[in-house]
């Protein structure tokens, strides 16, 4: 592989391709990890995910991570309003 990228724009490739058990260990370490950007499409891959996925094991896991994205989306979208709100004082 020549080129790297940021985790945050891999995983959704990775989600779209991932088996069941493949998607019970992607969604459980998007719960657990900071992602800095791409939320939106992160949400949009797991969302379809958990249509395609049978089990409630693996919902759980899916909707764990769809519920951490979203908190961190919101928490992004807070801090880029306060330093917008920094910069034009």
């Amino acid at each position: 592989m020549d080129e790297y990228r940021p985790f945050h724009e891999t995983v959704v490739d990775e989600i779209e391709d991932a088996s069941d058990v493949g998607m019970m260990y992607l969604a459980s370490l998007v719960a657990k990890t900071k992602i800095s950007a791409n939320h939106d499409r992160i949400i949009m891959a797991l969302e379809e995910a958990l249509g395609r996925q049978a089990g409630e094991d693996r919902d759980c896991w899916i909707e764990r991570a769809i519920v951490s994205l979203k908190k961190q989306k919101k928490e992004a979208e807070a801090k880029q309003r306060h330093t917008w709100a920094m910069d034009g004082q």
